[in-house]
This record gives structure tokens, sequence and C-alpha cells, in this order.
């Protein structure tokens, strides 16, 4: 009989991911994300796409992913929508635009321990976590220590071992 996959045997260990500090704004998070983020000579882009979020005494607080950076510029397109300038509401997204120009990284990050999985779980166990939650990276933990992140596509890697 097989041996079931943890997902310890899968998991990106922590120390391989780059961090900021929860007071860091935006724009550090995203120069720093930019450097674990490479580019090959055909032009695809491999990488981390994560950050892991510190506070000042060192503790992991949170996960920062791309899409999470993504979401928190999403108002920056409307800024110059002359639809939206025009309308007697639009001091509120203006408002809103404004300050999230100094928008700190805890304001939009995900706690750590809001979705996590143990390292010595199944992977069956984290594919239903990751499905039920709509997540793609979870953080793992043993003894209740961020040891991990487990993503989407690491499970992929090892999807015909669980067919």
């Amino acid at each position: 009989m097989p041996r079931k996959l943890l997902v310890r045997d899968v998991m990106i260990p922590i120390d391989d991911y780059l961090t900021v500090c929860e007071e860091d704004s935006i724009h550090t998070a995203i120069r720093t994300l930019r450097t674990s983020i490479f580019h090959n000579d055909s032009g695809s882009s491999y990488g981390h796409q994560t950050l892991l979020v510190l506070n000042n005494e060192g503790d992991f607080t949170g996960i920062l992913t791309l899409h999470d950076l993504l979401k928190a510029v999403e108002l920056k397109d409307h800024y110059n929508d002359p639809w939206l300038k025009s309308a007697s509401w639009s001091w509120f997204f203006i408002n809103r635009i404004h300050q999230a120009e100094g928008v700190k990284v805890k304001e939009i990050m995900r706690p750590i321990f809001l979705v996590t999985v143990n390292a010595h779980q199944t992977i069956q166990d984290a594919v239903k976590k990751m499905f039920s939650q709509d997540e793609n990276f979870i953080p793992v933990l043993e003894n209740d220590v961020p040891v991990g992140i487990i993503r989407t596509i690491d499970l992929f890697w090892v999807i015909d071992e669980l067919l």
C-alpha cells in the first residue's frame, strides 16, 4: 500500500519566503514581492507570489498575496473615470482612493491563522481545506507555529498520487 503524502512532504518552508512588516506600506510590499518573482528568457514568470507579514516582535501575523495587492490598488483605476468624477457621490470614492495611497500591509493582509492546515495532515485534507475556503495559499502549522505554505501548484505536482 502506498504511503499517504502529508502536507509537510510538499509544502514550501516558511524560510523560503520574503517578509514585510505590518506597518510597511503596500508600495514597500510591492517592491519586496517583485524581488521574489523572476522572469526567464521566454518571458514567463516564476517564483513566490506571497509575502509573509511580521509584527514588531518578529512574529508571523499574516500572509499577503499578489492578489491582495492587486485588489488594494484596484481603486486607482477608477480615479480618472469621468463618469465617477461627475457623480454627486464621487467624493466618497475619490477620498477612498487618496486614503489607499497610505495603506499599510496590516490593513490588507490575511491573518496567518485564519485558514491553516497542520503539517501532519494528509494532502487530501489540504485539498479539501483549499476548496472549502477558496484559497490558493494556506499557511502550514506545526505545534501552532507557522512552518510553511502549501499552494495549489504544489498539490498539482502530486495530483497523480492523489487519484
